[in-house]
C-alpha cells in the first residue's frame, strides 16, 4: 500500500514539472533564452531600398532582382535601369536688340537706300516743250501797226497769240492789247502808230520799221 502511494506522488510531481516546462517555453516563444532569462525579440530595422544605378555602371550596379529592378527593369548588361526623369522644357531667351544713341545724344536713323543707275546707263532729264513765244522778240510797247491783219483772237496772252502766229507761215508779228482780251496776227509792220495800250512781238529775224 505504501508503494502505490509513493508511485502516485512521483507521477504527480512529473506531471507538474512537465507542465511548468511547457508553459515556460510557450511564454518565451517570441524571444530567445539567455541563461535562465527569456529575452524579448528586437524589431528588425527595415533596409532602405537600393539606389538605382544606370545600366552600364558595373562597379556600382544594382543587382538584378532588387526593388529598383522591379520598377525600372534590367538593362542589357544585367544591371538595374535607373528611373529616367524628363527635365522640364526650357524656354530659349529672347534677344531684344538695343538701340545705342550716337555720341552727343544724337538719334540714329536708318539709312535710306538710294537707287544707283546701272553702269553705262544714260540718264536723261525730261525737257519741257518749247514755248511758242520763244520764236519771237519783244514786247515793244507804246506802238501799234494797224492793218495787214491775218486774224483777230479773243485773248491777250502772248503765248497763246504766238501759237496762232506760228501756225500761219505768212505771220511775221502779232500785237496784244493791254486794255482788252484781244490780239492780232499780222503779215507786215506798216503804218506805225503810237498807242500805249499795245505790245508788239515781231518774229525773230523780222525787223520793225
Amino acid at each position: 500500500m505504501s508503494g502505490l502511494i509513493i508511485v502516485g506522488v512521483f507521477f504527480v510531481i512529473c506531471v507538474v514539472v512537465c507542465l511548468s516546462v511547457y508553459f515556460t517555453n510557450s511564454a518565451c516563444s517570441l524571444g530567445t533564452w539567455a541563461g535562465a532569462n527569456c529575452v524579448s525579440p528586437v524589431a528588425a530595422t527595415p533596409s532602405s531600398p537600393a539606389a538605382c544605378v544606370p545600366d552600364g555602371s558595373p562597379s556600382a550596379a544594382t543587382p538584378a532582382g532588387s526593388d529598383c529592378c522591379s520598377a525600372n527593369g534590367v538593362g542589357s548588361n544585367g544591371n538595374c535601369l535607373a528611373a529616367t526623369t524628363t527635365p522640364p522644357p526650357t524656354t530659349p531667351p529672347v534677344t531684344v536688340p538695343s538701340v545705342v544713341p550716337a555720341a552727343g545724344g544724337a538719334v540714329q536713323t536708318a539709312a535710306v537706300s538710294t537707287v544707283v543707275p546701272a553702269a553705262g546707263a544714260v540718264q536723261t532729264a525730261a525737257v519741257p516743250p518749247a514755248s511758242a513765244l520763244s520764236g519771237y522778240t519783244g514786247p515793244v510797247t507804246g506802238f501799234d501797226y494797224p492793218y495787214n491783219d491775218l486774224g483777230n483772237w479773243p485773248t491777250s496772252d502772248p503765248n497763246q497769240c504766238a501759237s496762232y502766229c506760228a501756225s500761219n507761215p505768212s505771220c511775221n508779228l502779232f500785237v496784244t492789247a493791254t486794255d482788252s482780251q484781244n490780239c492780232w496776227t499780222k503779215s507786215a509792220a506798216q503804218n506805225k502808230t503810237a498807242n500805249s495800250n499795245r505790245n508788239v512781238y515781231p518774229k525773230i529775224g523780222y525787223t520793225l520799221p
